[in-house]
């Protein structure tokens, strides 16, 4: 991905087998994967945005949740000394309130796609049981 040729992204999957989900050590080592791929993203490809994203959810992969994620990937870079090359943006599913949103921030990501508030907004507007045009407007008038 790329804006204008100059912007380049990598999107990490924030998913793991659920089939392996029943394993006390499936998480564990689905985080250290992103962390390792974070890591390879970065310095090898000196990528100047990573997006944690849980776009692959599905009956066969569950997420991992979002702020351990991010905990995990900031604290590894740090650790590996490339944090300050990189963003750390998530495409989140369980990010719904400004709670969701603030501890994300502080646990380390610099931007948040609330995809699944979002999804929901659309839908309660489409039946008529919300008005939720301003939900962004609202949104970015809180968080910085």
């Amino acid at each position: 991905n790329s804006f204008r040729g100059r912007w380049h992204t990598t999107v990490l999957d924030c998913t793991f087998d659920r089939d392996a989900a029943d394993s006390g050590e499936a998480l564990r080592t689905a985080i250290d994967r992103l962390c390792a791929e974070a890591t390879a993203a970065v310095r090898d490809g000196k990528v100047p945005a990573l997006v944690l994203s849980h776009d692959a959810v599905s009956e066969d992969r569950v997420p991992i949740p979002s702020l351990m994620a991010v905990g995990a990937v900031h604290q590894h870079l740090i650790k590996e000394k490339l944090r300050t090359q990189t963003s750390l943006f998530v495409d989140s599913g369980d990010a719904r309130e400004v709670h969701d949103f603030a501890t994300l921030f502080g646990f380390g990501s610099d931007g948040v796609c609330p995809r699944m508030a979002y999804n929901a907004l659309r839908d309660l507007n489409r039946s008529g049981r919300l008005y939720a045009m301003n939900y962004r407007q609202h949104i970015d008038g809180l968080v910085v």
